[in-house]
């Protein structure tokens, strides 16, 4: 899954030079090199038309792609990492390309029926009278149609389209102003669309935390207690995609059909969306073992979901058995972070 998909113009346009300033100080602050490494990943899909090779670029860069989108840039949000940095708070490294982070791109779903993430027109973009016209494959997977064209974007919660398809509410770096924190809390919102990865949501958490980069505000490990309060509604899963190309949604870790159908061997084995959800409840334990073994204290709290094997994920999660919690309501809620609050300064007071 290290190759995740894309794709770009065979011959994009040259940048503008602010965006491209932009671009490069976004790729700086979150550790991305604008090489061509870790923003650049295979996309091998092919056609004969006619008999005529037609082929995809052999690798995109996702800036590239957002730039190719006149109405759109890129949000903030990017991929799971391959392993194993998927699951630790190693500092991005320009000279190792696995540690830097992808920005994220939600591929335009094709035109055919009822699709999740249809955000552009293949009609107007493909050769007329090719498969890159016609058929289901084609029109998803075809890096013709980023050729310039304005897509139709909804970057507004819950319900959004596009490239950012549910990329969320930044996060918040560490801080000690009260109102910063108010003010990001009510600004959050809920975001439809690709499923639920607990693991990522801890290791983001994690690496807010630590004082490497992409997030530096936290202190040195030893001299002050690190503790992440990890919240979920959901087991681990990724959507449905009725488009046989993806099988999935897009996710932090891409989507299903991309792995199985053009990078054999190069991901984990998982052949459903069932060993999907396997695969992602397997990072989660890693990387809760990864953080507490780093010395951070880990709450964890279960709303509203009833499934046995999530919450018991959650409790061995959690730093122990004190740490877990449930909670199937409102009410029910509002106690448990009350209680986590009240642990918490037990602990400053002791300590």
């Amino acid at each position: 899954y290290g190759e995740r998909v894309l794709a770009e113009r065979s011959a994009p346009s040259p940048l503008d030079p602010v965006l491209r300033a932009l671009a490069d100080a976004a790729q700086e602050l979150f550790g991305v090199a604008e090489a061509e490494a870790a923003a650049r990943r295979l996309y091998t899909p092919r056609w004969v038309e006619s008999g005529c090779w037609l082929a995809n670029p052999t690798k995109i860069n996702h800036f590239d792609l957002f730039n190719q989108t006149p109405n759109t840039r890129w949000k903030g949000c990017v991929e799971a990492r391959p392993e194993p940095y998927d699951v630790t708070d190693a500092a991005p490294q320009r000279s190792r390309a696995d540690t830097l982070f992808v920005p994220f791109f939600w591929p335009d779903d094709n035109d055919s029926g009822s699709r999740h993430n249809n955000w552009l027109d293949d009609q107007g973009t493909m050769f007329p009278g090719t498969d890159y016209q016609w058929n289901e494959w084609g029109r998803t997977l075809s890096a013709y149609k980023y050729n310039g064209t304005s897509g139709d974007v909804l970057n507004t919660a819950p319900t959004t389209r596009g490239p950012n398809m549910n990329c969320p509410t930044p996060i918040i770096p560490l801080t000690n102003n009260r109102s910063t924190i108010v003010a990001g809390v009510n600004g959050m919102s809920h975001w439809f669309g690709g499923g639920t990865v607990t693991s990522e949501g801890l290791a983001w958490g994690w690496r807010a935390l630590s004082p490497t980069q992409p997030f530096t505000q936290g202190a040195a490990y030893g001299t002050a207690n690190k503790i992440i309060v990890l919240m979920t509604d959901g087991l681990n899963w990724a959507a449905q995609n009725p488009n046989n190309a993806f099988r999935s949604d897009y996710t932090a870790y891409n989507s299903l059909g991309l792995w199985r159908n053009f990078y054999p061997g190069s991901g984990p084995d998982v052949d459903s969306l069932e060993e999907f959800a396997g695969y992602m409840d397997d990072r989660l334990r890693v990387v809760c073992a990864n953080a507490k073994e780093a010395g951070v204290e880990i709450y964890t709290v279960v709303f509203r979901e009833p499934d046995t094997i999530t919450r018991q994920l959650l409790r061995q999660c959690a730093t122990d058995a004190d740490h877990a919690f449930t909670a199937d309501s409102s009410e029910q809620l509002t106690n448990v972070f009350a209680a986590i609050a009240q642990s918490i300064a037990a602990l400053r007071l002791t300590r």
